[in-house]
């Protein structure tokens, strides 16, 4: 499983190309670090699982998260796009994004966070990671209703039936 990840709140008139560097360096290019031996050595041996963490908020733009939405979204399309080549060497790619937890990161957050659980729920919930039951799904925006999100409702980002038979793996649990 890769996780890496902090962020720093940022207004449009605050935005600074290093900062933004930096939590590119730490929460993109740190997965891509680890995971560089991790796909040579699945790939030789023709097997093996990675787990991808990414976020929420990955999948639209939220207030000051522009630094750390950003570094979410590549690792979603980092992931959803090894996942062809993946496919074909027997290594199985899962992307899995959390929702919003109580830490000192969303602390810094003034906006509402849906859902929103504490720290203890979500090490309970990752403890039993290896009871998870996976399922193919193709990955799409939040399917939440714009009113529980408190965020307004976009436009679905791909057609429907989706784009082919191209699948993603995501850990659930029910």
């Amino acid at each position: 499983m890769l996780a890496a990840g902090t962020h720093q709140p940022v207004s449009a008139e605050a935005f600074e190309a290093d900062e933004f560097a930096r939590l590119v360096a730490i929460n993109l290019v740190g997965v891509g670090n680890c995971l560089e031996p991790l796909l040579q050595r699945m790939i030789a041996r023709r097997k093996g699982r990675i787990a991808v963490v990414s976020s929420v908020a990955g999948y639209r733009g939220l207030p000051t998260s522009s630094y750390y939405g950003a570094t979410k979204a590549a690792l979603i399309n980092l992931a959803e796009s090894l996942k062809f080549d993946l496919d074909r060497h027997g290594v199985t790619m899962q992307l899995i994004d959390p929702g919003f937890v109580r830490t000192p990161l969303t602390d810094k957050n003034e906006f509402a966070m849906p859902f929103l659980i504490e720290a203890e729920a979500a090490a309970e919930r990752r403890q039993g990671i290896g009871e998870l039951e996976l399922r193919d799904h193709l990955p799409a925006p939040l399917h939440l209703p714009a009113e529980a999100a408190a965020l307004p409702a976009l436009p679905p980002l791909l057609p429907a039936g989706g784009a082919g038979d191209a699948k993603m793996s995501l850990a659930t649990r029910h």
